[in-house]
């Protein structure tokens, strides 16, 4: 228990807040992912775009947040965080302390025989020490999907297993 007080002591993850006077860029409208930082005193927006120029148009759900809190890997429904994506929610990993948001979900359509339909990536979980997320993507009709696991060192979500129950 005493990693989970840490950690919770470390950054209060404040999710599902629709609010756009938390913080800046924080105003589109939906829900957004925040964290605070108990030992600075700051609240930040997590659940920032790829650029992190925003917080996009849609909302941000599901936080999984690595055992120090540095890393918040969430779910994000917006239509206009990435160029050429083509799901309906896509999964990213915030770097809170650097201030970076990576992309996750990058390129796993390519998993489907037709990439341009709609999918869905959902259930993410970032490792411990925060060099790996799991996220299952799917097709928007289909009832199992894609296992993925996205390595933060290289930068690629390479494919874990298929037929996975969604």
């Amino acid at each position: 228990h005493a990693v989970l007080v840490e950690k919770i002591a470390r950054l209060a993850n404040l999710k599902g807040r629709a609010a756009s006077d938390l913080v800046d860029g924080g105003t589109n409208g939906t829900t957004d992912i925040f964290a605070f930082n108990v030992a600075g005193g700051g609240l930040v927006l997590v659940s920032t775009d790829a650029s992190a120029a925003g917080s996009g148009n849609g909302a941000s759900e599901a936080p999984s947040m690595s055992g120090d809190g540095r890393f918040v890997a969430f779910v994000k429904r917006a239509t206009n965080d990435v160029i050429g994506g083509t799901s309906i929610s896509e999964i990213y990993l915030r770097d809170v302390e650097a201030g970076a948001t990576a992309w996750v979900s990058d390129g796993v359509g390519g998993a489907f025989a037709n990439p341009t339909n709609r999918f869905r990536c959902t259930d993410a979980s970032v490792s411990e020490n925060g060099d790996a997320v799991a996220f299952l993507v799917s097709d928007v009709l289909a009832s199992a999907g894609f296992l993925f696991r996205y390595d933060r060192a290289s930068t690629i979500a390479t494919l874990i297993a298929s037929n996975v129950p969604t």
